[in-house]
């Protein structure tokens, strides 16, 4: 999402008629907090590995690395025509594949990054397996990363405890959607 995105501006604008004195703000985090970052590789190189632990930070209040929902998940939302291999205008971009989040083509699954670790996927299964597992080593490094800065920064307990514990399953056993309780009745399951 970037700032010209509608309901940012719409944001801004309502900001402005209700309340002149004061400016919208896009993200705002307090001084020497972070949002990000977002990605396991960036374009320029550069790795979650580096990237985190050169930087120097009071919180890091929003962060992660991208990754699909498992196989059994993507097959109920996605039409069998689209599964594989995922693309731009199709129904992966309208569940975030692709421009997602940054006005960049390829996030938030970031192709690119998969094919320059493990080659392309030959299948759905092989490319939620590589991308479920970059993500699940990229949050153990921030929060490995975020430990190790300690106590120069914060981070939730409480997160970072659920975090470490979703990564193990995501590689071995293929991460699924499983709703919560309150969702589950919305969705007429137990």
């Amino acid at each position: 999402m970037t700032d010209q995105d509608l309901a940012l501006r719409l944001l801004d604008r309502n900001t402005l008629d209700l309340d002149p004195s004061r400016p919208f703000i896009m993200t705002s985090p307090l001084m020497g907090w972070a949002h990000g970052g977002y990605q396991f590789r960036r374009k320029n190189g550069s790795e979650v590995f580096q990237y985190f632990s050169n930087a120097r930070n009071t919180a890091y209040t929003e962060f992660g690395v991208p990754g699909p929902a498992g196989v059994n998940f993507l097959r109920r939302i996605l039409p069998t025509e689209e599964l594989f291999p995922p693309r731009s205008g199709t129904h992966w971009q309208h569940r975030h594949a692709f421009r997602a989040w940054d006005g960049s083509p390829d996030s938030w699954l970031e192709l690119w990054c998969i094919e320059h670790y493990f080659g392309k996927p030959a299948s759905l299964e092989q490319l939620v397996e590589w991308r479920q597992w970059l993500q699940c080593e990229g949050l153990k490094c921030i929060f490995e990363e975020a430990r190790r800065q300690k106590p120069l920064i914060y981070r939730d307990p409480v997160d970072e405890k659920q975090a470490m514990q979703s990564c193990k399953p995501a590689v071995s056993y293929g991460w699924d959607f499983y709703p919560s309780g309150s969702a589950r009745s919305l969705l007429g399951r137990s």
